[in-house]
């Protein structure tokens, strides 16, 4: 039980500290419609990624800087706990709660809408740290020779660069070694899976409910949605980014559903603070893993073509896309310059005629993966291909269906909102196929794992918004 307690204590101090950061970017940029603590946390990881680019760049990631960061968070947490406490805002939370509970009428909704999930998200945590906590294996590939390596080099050397010999910048920019580190510098390696599997994964769950929250739909769709991303199977095979995509990708979501409602807004600060918050999911998705690229790219795309297209004002739109595209550039920068030695000796190379070439009929290959993932066969990693493929279909399905009610829509409340779930159906379904014509099926399910089962989750989670929910 002592590793249960510790290994609790390490993730709630983690959490707490991210909620911190967090809580100072929202009450600066979201005065009037602050988003729940799940979120404001989520950001706060999304702000340590652009801080970690940073340390890594200037070769300051050592561990008093990890202690700086930590401490600064569990500061603010503290402080802005204590201002909640001054509001009297828990005090009425709790208050309401019991009226509600006292109720006859009541008990049973507030049951089953807001004390269940949360409870099934308590104990999926609390189960996850006994048995996950300390990890009894790992991949001696992956793992051992790329992804534990990172975070001890960079805790001692202060930069996850500077090795010629690692893939650093080809399957990560090297968030996820970051994000990672913060463990490690006060307990073992066989405690790294903190930050992904539980840490992100929990955070997963709470921010789909608190998704929910802000569509105010039935609670049946929310139970759905934690019981569809607790039970699929997500092909864990290393320690490499998979439930903090995951998180990112919710992320970006909420985000773009906060994003589309400052849009008709006069005030251009909340549309800034919309862009920032958008901007600073999807660069931090791509730091976690560059296979991701493909759904952020997607998605930016699809969401600001559709939003081009029926909005009114175009001027403000395309104002809202280039800066936008400066914020992600300029966030995302710092870990780019961590690989730059190594993507120039690669250009180099290219330049001078040294790169090995592509071989081979992708397009072939393209169609034998498809007709593999398919078929009925069981993945190598656990799961049948044609399950996955099937949630990829439904998901184009659910896309198109949307598009269709986004034009027949006259509602402009409700278009942004149809936009958002439609472009990351889109985006979902058109990584999927992208990594099934560059890599083999068992990889091209796997790297589509991360975000294709997420947007199902949040997609299922609403499903009302295109009238299929019971009022």
């Amino acid at each position: 039980m002592f590793n249960f307690f510790i290994s609790l204590y390490a993730i709630l101090i983690y959490l707490a500290a991210a909620y911190g950061w967090g809580r100072l970017a929202t009450n600066r940029l979201h005065r009037d419609n602050r988003p729940g603590w799940a979120f404001t946390a989520v950001s706060g990881l999304g702000i340590w990624i652009f801080i970690g680019g940073i340390l890594n760049a200037a070769h300051l990631a050592y561990p008093l800087a990890l202690d700086a960061i930590l401490g600064l968070g569990a500061g603010f947490a503290i402080y802005f706990f204590y201002q909640s406490l001054g509001k009297n805002r828990i005090a009425t939370f709790c208050h309401d709660l019991r009226s509600r509970m006292s109720s006859g009428s009541h008990f049973k909704e507030t049951f089953l809408s807001q004390l269940l999930p949360v409870a099934i998200i308590l104990f999926i945590l609390m189960f996850l740290v006994l048995t996950q906590m300390p990890a009894s294996a790992f991949n001696f590939h992956d793992d051992f020779h790329t992804y534990m390596p990172r975070v001890v080099r960079m805790l001692q050397m202060g930069s996850l660069g500077g090795n010629p010999f690692d893939g650093l910048g080809i399957d990560s920019l090297g968030a996820q070694a970051f994000m990672q580190s913060f463990f490690l510098k006060y307990l073992s390696i066989s405690y790294i899976n903190a930050f992904d599997l539980i840490s992100c994964f929990v955070l997963c769950l709470l921010l789909l409910r608190e998704i929910w929250l802000k569509q105010k739909i039935h609670w049946i769709f929310l139970l759905a949605s934690l019981v569809m991303f607790v039970v699929i199977n997500p092909m864990y095979v290393n320690i490499s980014s998979l439930y903090s995509g995951s998180l990112m990708v919710l992320g970006t979501v909420y985000s773009f559903l906060v994003f589309s409602d400052s849009m008709r807004s006069a005030d251009y600060k909340r549309v800034f603070a919309g862009v920032l918050f958008v901007s600073l999911f999807l660069s931090s998705l791509v730091s976690l893993k560059l296979t991701f690229v493909f759904f952020a790219a997607t998605y930016f795309a699809v969401y600001f073509g559709l939003s081009l297209f029926l909005c009114e004002n175009k001027s403000k739109m395309f104002l809202t896309i280039g800066l936008a595209v400066l914020v992600m550039a300029f966030l995302i920068s710092p870990w780019v310059l961590v690989s730059l030695p190594n993507y120039l000796s690669t250009l180099h190379l290219a330049l001078n005629g040294q790169a090995l070439p592509i071989t081979g009929d992708r397009g072939g290959i393209f169609l034998l993966n498809v007709a593999t993932v398919f078929s009925l066969n069981e993945s190598f990693w656990g799961g049948y291909y044609s399950a996955y493929s099937l949630i990829a279909l439904l998901l184009g399905v659910a896309g198109s269906v949307l598009l269709i009610q986004i034009v027949k829509s006259h509602d402009r409340m409700q278009q942004p909102r149809l936009i958002t779930v439609s472009a990351a159906c889109i985006a979902a379904v058109t990584s999927y196929f992208v990594n099934l014509s560059l890599f083999d099926p068992d990889t091209a399910i796997r790297y589509s794992i991360p975000i294709v089962i997420r947007v199902a989750s949040v997609t299922l989670l609403m499903a009302s918004q295109a009238g299929l929910s019971p009022r």
